[in-house]
């Protein structure tokens, strides 16, 4: 089953992770800038990270096993945050082409080179 939790600052991600996607230095880089990691986690391995800047904007978002709800539990954790400090809508700005599909499942509305969400919106369906 697969866990999500906010990295606590400083802390490193648990290995073993494919750092080809999310380099160290990231981590590093997003905790100085006092911004959130996000890490989903199975069977004690790490499998997905989302990066947030506090005001609602997703900076990075990745998985390492595709189309098995790893990235929609990190948006989730990233909203229920945003949600329980007042954010009104959870924006990924400049989202890769390839990730279009993804953001409009969850029910984002792509306008040019941004997807914005209301938070307070459900509009994607669970897998079952």
């Amino acid at each position: 089953m697969v866990t999500v939790r906010l990295l606590k600052r400083g802390e490193k991600i648990p290995m073993p992770v494919d750092t080809e996607l999310i380099k160290p230095e990231s981590i590093q880089f997003a905790h100085e800038a006092n911004d959130l990691v996000f890490v989903a986690e199975e069977n004690g391995r790490t499998v997905g990270v989302l990066i947030g800047l506090r005001k609602g904007t997703i900076g990075e978002i990745e998985t390492f096993e595709k189309r098995k709800g790893v990235g929609r539990k990190l948006v989730e954790a990233f909203e229920r945050w945003g949600k329980r400090r007042g954010l009104k809508q959870l924006v990924a700005e400049d989202p890769f082409i390839e990730a279009l599909p993804f953001y409009k499942q969850l029910g984002f509305v792509v306008h040019e080179r941004k997807a914005v969400r209301p938070i307070h919106v459900r509009r994607y369906r669970r897998r079952r």
